[in-house]
Formats: C-alpha cells, structure tokens, sequence
C-alpha cells in the first residue's frame, strides 16, 4: 500500500508536540484541513488517548489528550504548564514591546510579518524601548550577553525562531513571519488564567480543553 509523505510529516511533527499551522508547515496544515485525513488520524491516536483539535481561531493544529484525568495524561500537562508559565512573562513583554514599536492596539497574530531592521530603528531612537530590551534580555527565555540592542534584538528573533513563534522570511533573516504558536500561546494563557487564578496579560477570549 502507498504511503502520503505528507500524512506521515504531519503525524509525526504532532507526535513530537509541534504545533502545525500554514506559516511554518503549510503542507502539513493543509492535509490536516481535510476531514478525512484528520479521522484517519486520530484513530491511529485512539490507543495512545490523543486526538487531534485546534487552536480556537482555527489557526493551528495540535494533539490533546482524549481522557485528560489519566495520572500520565496529568503529569504531562502539568510539566506543559510549568514550562509555559515560566515562559509567559517574557512572552508578554516581547509582545509589548513589538505593540509599542507598532503602535498597536493588539498583540501579534498568526501570519503577520514583523521586520527586524525596522524595530531595530524604531528601539535605537527611542530610550525607552531600548531599556525594555535591555530588561528582556536580562533573564528567563531570552537571557543573553548582547551588549547592544542590534545584537539584543537579534538574538531574541531567533530564540521565537528555535521556539516556533517566528519563521524566517527569506536568507536575509531581517523578515519573519509569525506562526500559529501564537494562538495556542493565547488559548492556553487563557486556560491558565481561568483555572489557576493567574493573571491574563492580553485580552483573549476562549480557553484551551486539553493541552498535551
């Protein structure tokens, strides 16, 4: 029997908790659009109690357990939980700082381009935003010994890169586009804030039903 190179992709990157949008696998998302290729899907998930869903713009797509009240299914998300928040307060900042530059009302959303030269501008001719760069670099996700905003800024880009918020936009590496991951950062910042009492940095309506 024939395999699809691209069902094979698209269930692993899955498996390997990937979340798989149009901007950083479009291949991938657009097989896991067909309703067909998704129910195949998740009846070879069934014994391992995952599923596939999406995020609740319908931006991406992810696995999530089936039964989330299993002892392993908890301990799993429970990790997921740490890691996030320990994640979501330099998250935050990086998209108020990107709000400032913008001049933005609303954080990023999936497919949006951001230019690095052009935020590199914006921060160099304003203090400001130079001293919330410094103060984004000094610990947690984006800890870095870049002494000048440039190389600051530069090294906060490609940390979203490793951690699939931004992808590259071309070999220049000045242009990214942002990903899906974004909308599973909110869905699941709102399920945080909803049922463990932490604060909701953005306005987001809706709440994640599983995380893996």
């Amino acid at each position: 029997m024939s395999t699809n190179p691209t069902f094979e992709s698209a269930y692993a990157l899955l498996l390997n908790g990937e979340i798989v949008c149009e901007h950083r696998f479009p291949q991938e998302f657009n097989l896991l659009r067909m309703e067909d290729q998704v129910q195949r899907m998740d009846y070879m998930l069934a014994p391992l109690n995952r599923r596939i869903r999406t995020t609740q713009d319908n931006a991406s797509y992810l696995m999530a357990y089936i039964d989330p009240s299993t002892s392993n299914a908890r301990s799993n998300i429970r990790t997921q939980f740490s890691r996030v928040i320990n994640q979501i307060e330099p998250l935050v900042k990086w998209l108020r700082l990107v709000m400032d530059v913008s001049g933005s009302e609303r954080p990023i959303v999936p497919g949006e381009v951001i230019s690095e030269s052009k935020m590199q501008t914006h921060i160099e001719q304003v203090p400001a935003l130079e001293a919330k760069l410094e103060s984004l670099v000094k610990s947690g996700l984006f800890s870095s010994r870049q002494s000048d905003s440039k190389g600051r800024l530069s090294y906060v880009m490609g940390k979203l890169v490793d951690e699939g918020y931004l992808t590259r936009l071309g070999s220049a590496g000045s242009q990214y586009r942002a990903t899906g991951k974004w909308s599973w950062l909110y869905d699941t910042m709102s399920f945080i804030s909803v049922h463990e009492d932490l604060p909701e940095p953005e306005q987001r309506d809706g709440q994640m039903e599983f995380l893996e």
